[in-house]
């Protein structure tokens, strides 16, 4: 099993104190002969290592609901984290606004309908040309069509819940003004269940595949493993991050609530080409930071490396190591940059 960062760091500390006390002491005359060092090559080879990416915790179907018109929001019945009915009641519009727009585009279907009764009649004596009685008639359907459109918003000047679920933020309050289309409240439906929302680097969106197995830790949760399976892959990066948006489903997360942080571990079947070295030959770290001291002509010289995951002994090695190179591992922990060494190959 792959260790976490905390646990890698504190395998390089151990390792890295044992070679030192091991060691000769740093204060040895510069005439003592030169180090005997023992060295292996760092090799590339594919593995299929697991991902780990953080996330938070968010219904799969989620929804921004808002007014098809604008106007000063009177009533919101509903608060963050509140669970909901399909039908229910959300929210609604001053009444007053839109109740006015119904009774004027009302009212001018009325005069476009005279107009068109009169011009007809005047067409028919031929006091008027067929142009004009058209003309009438194309005003009176664009008057019914705006009655039509104004009864619509009238309809939609209450919010109801399109689904069961649970509001995720409200972000409107009675006395707001609001235009059409402005979220109001961000729902997050049931039906779909619940995921947890990772952002992949696109090195390793190339290994995910839906379906992949993965396990889930909340940090506030206690370090109860969620288990699940990625159920969709973003097929564009998100814009500015250029990450890539993952969806993990957690069948057994519905009764936990939205918007909690964690990180996942998925056990991705593809395999990625990788540099890996003993795990000894780490004398410093520091997180994913670390220092390795490689052999070059009789000389030992120092690099710092960034480090990825631990595999049955090995360590990756992201940046800062060219392929075989031959890194140093049984007397590395007191040299320094520059000093002569005799190698003891293996």
């Amino acid at each position: 099993m792959t260790p976490t960062r905390a646990s890698l760091f504190t395998v390089l500390l151990v390792v890295g104190g044992a070679y030192a006390c091991s060691g000769e002491d740093p204060a040895a005359e510069a005439t003592a002969p030169a180090r005997r060092v023992t060295t292996t090559m760092a090799v590339d080879t594919a593995l299929a290592l697991p991902l780990h990416a953080t996330g938070v915790l968010a219904a799969r179907e989620e929804t921004d609901l808002g007014f098809t018109v604008g106007g000063v929001v009177v009533e919101v019945t509903v608060r963050s984290g509140d669970r909901v009915r399909r039908g229910q009641v959300l929210a609604r519009l001053d009444a007053a606004q839109v109740n006015a727009q119904v009774d004027a585009a009302s009212a001018q279907l009325d005069k476009a309908e005279r107009d068109l009764a009169r011009a007809l009649r005047l067409l028919a004596d031929s006091v008027v040309t067929r142009t004009t009685a058209d003309d009438a008639r194309t005003a009176r359907d664009a008057a019914a069509a705006a009655v039509s459109a104004a009864r619509f918003a009238q309809r939609t000047a209450v919010i109801v819940a399109p689904a069961d679920g649970v509001i995720l933020d409200r972000r409107a309050d009675p006395g707001t003004v609001v235009g059409a289309g402005t979220s109001v409240l961000r729902f997050g439906g049931s039906g779909e269940g619940t995921v947890f929302r990772a952002a992949l680097p696109d090195r390793d969106r190339l290994r995910v595949r839906v379906g992949d197995a993965a396990a889930v830790v909340l940090d506030a949760a206690g370090g109860e493993v969620l288990r699940g399976k990625v159920v969709e892959i973003a097929a564009a990066p998100t814009t500015g991050t250029g990450t890539w948006a993952v969806e993990i489903a957690l069948p057994d997360a519905a009764a936990l609530p939205r918007g909690l942080t964690g990180t996942v571990t998925i056990e991705s079947g593809g395999a990625m080409t990788v540099r890996l070295i003993p795990i000894e030959a780490v004398v410093e770290a520091n997180q994913t930071a670390g220092v390795v001291f490689t052999f070059e002509s009789g000389v030992a010289r120092r690099h710092e490396v960034q480090l990825g995951a631990m595999d049955d002994g090995r360590v990756v090695v992201r940046e800062g190591l060219a392929a075989g190179a031959r890194v140093i591992t049984a007397g590395a922990a007191w040299l320094s940059d520059g000093e002569s060494v005799q190698e003891s190959t293996r």
